[in-house]
């Protein structure tokens, strides 16, 4: 379980690779961000798989 704090951090976190992610122009690049914005949703929001 994550504290509030943490979840505050992920959440700021994943507002910044979502952004990143819709600048991005590098195809390989977007993809990755796109797994750790995935991967960070997972841990912000159990049970949730869909994209940001």
């Amino acid at each position: 379980m994550i504290t509030k704090e943490e979840e505050a951090v992920f959440e700021y976190e994943l507002q910044k690779l979502t952004a990143e992610c819709q600048e991005c122009m590098d195809t390989s690049l977007k993809r990755k961000i796109e797994d750790d914005a995935l991967w960070l949703q997972t841990v912000i929001f159990p049970g949730s798989g869909s994209k940001p």
